[in-house]
């Protein structure tokens, strides 16, 4: 333009576009929803364009474009008649403005080639930018300190191959800032040319300050201007402006993870048992929680302390913007109150002591949000601990014992000859460790014994009353005698009951009791020698050989009679009974007595009395016993 005027100015006047009367430009060439706040720049309809304008008012207009459906006009204030600012039509060689004008012919708008945000969009990095209808412009946008950003537009792919783009940056205060090559913004860096939307446009924004965290200066601002054009001349223009502040250019919110740091002092203690499912991120559209599994680990208290202490480590927590600034833990359970510890970064580690059980299916829920300067992590992560006692897992010893026969093949409850019994058994502890910690004790009677000091036991041990093993293991058998010799009568009607009581313990865990019954026969009296003259009376034919006999086999008869009316009606198996004896049970018991002693060959006279004095009263007093 300095051939114009000479160079001292290129008119003399303005189109004011600011004016806003329904015959005034640019107004009648403006779509009629959009104001004449557009400043003379290409409004809702997409027909009014400045293309020079004055550099100290922006409203004032000293070259634009109207077009009118498929027409239009030109309007300057430039006086392009005068030769001394433009050569005539058809002259090019000095200022040929007059004939480019006379020779330009207005055509319509390319279908689909509308404003921003209608026809064509803005983006950065791939997205598209918030558009700000009052204004006619982008939202203003925080970026992050020396960001390098990708500047381009999406349009309807009927047009994309028709239409380039300029961008142009500007002060917006008309402080320093840098230009497409991110140096200082000059005469060679303000404006870049896009032949298409294939091809992206860079830029670094950063004007350096030592001051500041980042090496850059904080708000500084860029104005991005884009010109999207045609062959024809055809034009949409937009802006957006850009400011460097890291805190509100952070649009991610952190993301939270951690895990269990194992050591030597409770790796054994720590075990992962499962995973439970636990919501995450809701799905609007199909309006439910979308599930992730948590895992559950199992956590048992140490044996001496009775508390574990579990160490964690959120390192593994990431946040694309400013940087993660606060670890909070919660840990909340039904049984508890919850709990919340809060951690400043760089500390991502922290621990926590586990002091009590868990009730069942009811684990504690620990949970990590992780914030940075604008977000908190949502969904936070989780885990799951199931807190167990330091014998967890440690089942109840038991002891495999004979309680119906003695080790020599007696019943218990129908001893006769034995004073000294054995108690046998196998230990089986489906302990976790293998340690040999059990211990067997017997009483006779009185189980009070457990309980009292060494010396007791001794005593009791020594009168045969009681008896014990320690250090037994899974597998070990062990036997323990107990003299019960006392607890025989002779001359006697009923015989004598009696306990033996068994304790099993293992430590750390409650003592195991099991008890046997035992029943004495009564010890029956040479009859001769319990009643002499009894004896002088008979014939003589038995002698003190066979009387001994007779007594045997009576306390034989006793035995198994007794005992197969027991099995009858404890267990009402008869077939077995009858099989097993030949039906014998089935007679009145004295008689069947009778016939057993005669089938031995003995008087049958004889066989009456001893059956009557003996068995007949022992059978009587049973029967009312309900023996």
């Amino acid at each position: 333009f300095s051939v114009i005027n000479a160079g001292s100015h290129v008119a003399l006047s303005g189109l004011d576009t600011a004016q806003v009367g329904d015959d005034n430009m640019p107004k009648v060439c403006m779509d009629a929803s959009v104001g004449a706040s557009e400043n003379g720049y290409i409004s809702g309809g997409g027909t009014f364009h400045s293309l020079i304008g004055d550099n100290d008012n922006i409203d004032q207009s000293v070259l634009a474009v109207c077009s009118v459906g498929d027409g239009g006009i030109i309007v300057t204030t430039i006086d392009v008649e005068n030769p001394t600012v433009s050569t005539p039509y058809g002259q090019n060689n000095t200022f040929s403005l007059l004939s480019n004008m006379l020779a330009y012919q207005l055509s319509p708008y390319p279908s689909g080639f509308e404003v921003a945000g209608q026809g064509f969009d803005l983006t950065i990095d791939g997205r598209i930018q918030p558009f700000d209808a009052l204004s006619g412009a982008y939202e203003r946008t925080p970026i992050k300190s020396n960001a390098t950003l990708e500047f381009n537009f999406e349009i309807d792919s009927s047009l994309s191959s028709i239409i380039s783009a300029n961008w142009v940056i500007e002060s917006v205060d008309d402080s320093i800032i840098t230009g497409w090559d991110g140096e200082t913004l000059g005469e060679d860096n303000w404006y870049v040319y896009q032949q298409s939307n294939t091809v992206p446009v860079n830029a670094t924004f950063c004007i350096e300050d030592t001051s500041a965290d980042l090496g850059c200066k904080i708000d500084a601002e860029w104005r991005i201007w884009l010109y999207l054009s045609d062959s024809q001349g055809h034009t949409r223009i937009t802006n957006i402006s850009v400011f460097t502040n890291d805190v509100r250019a952070d649009n991610n919110p952190p993301s939270s993870i951690f895990e269990i740091v194992n050591d030597d002092t409770n790796s054994d203690l720590i075990e992962l048992i499962g995973t439970q499912p636990t919501p995450s991120d809701y799905d609007e559209e199909l309006q439910e929680f979308i599930m992730v599994d948590s895992s559950v680990y199992r956590v048992t208290l140490d044996e001496n302390s009775q508390t574990t202490t579990v160490y964690f480590t959120a390192a593994g927590s990431t946040d694309v913007g400013t940087g993660i600034q606060e670890y909070r833990w919660l840990v909340t359970g039904a049984s508890m109150e919850d709990q919340e510890f809060i951690i400043n970064s760089p500390d991502y580690n922290w621990s926590y002591t586990f002091n009590s059980v868990t009730p069942t299916n009811n684990p504690l829920m620990i949970e990590l949000y992780t914030s940075d300067f604008r977000f908190t992590s949502e969904p936070p992560y989780r885990m799951f601990f199931e807190v167990v006692p330091s014998d967890f897992g440690d089942e109840e010893v038991v002891s495999e014992l004979d309680n119906l026969f003695t080790a020599e093949g007696e019943r218990f409850d129908a001893l006769d000859s034995i004073d000294i019994i054995n108690v046998t058994g196998v230990i089986r502890d489906n302990d976790i460790s293998s340690d040999c910690d059990v211990t067997v004790e017997v009483s006779l009677d009185d189980k009070s014994i457990f309980d009292k000091g060494g010396a007791v036991k001794n005593t009791e041990k020594d009168r045969g009353r009681y008896n014990s093993v320690s250090g037994l293991c899974d597998g070990d058998s062990y036997s323990l005698s107990l003299n019960i010799s006392h607890l025989y009568v002779y001359g006697e009607e009923y015989g004598s009951e009696g306990n033996v009581y068994i304790r099993i313990t293992e430590a750390g865990h409650s003592p195991v009791e099991e008890e046997i019954y035992l029943y004495t026969l009564p010890r029956i009296l040479d009859p001769c020698e319990e009643n002499p003259e009894s004896c002088e009376e008979e014939s003589g034919s038995l002698n003190t050989i066979m009387i001994g006999g007779i007594a045997t086999v009576i306390l034989l008869l006793v035995v198994v009679i007794t005992f197969i009316m027991r099995n009858r009606r404890s267990k009402n198996t008869q077939q077995d009974s009858v099989e097993t004896f030949g039906g014998v049970e089935q007679m009145d018991p004295v008689e069947a007595y009778v016939q057993q002693l005669v089938a031995q060959g003995y008087d049958e006279q004889m066989a009456r009395q001893y059956a009557q004095q003996y068995y007949a009263q022992y059978y009587d007093q049973q029967k009312r016993s309900g023996g």
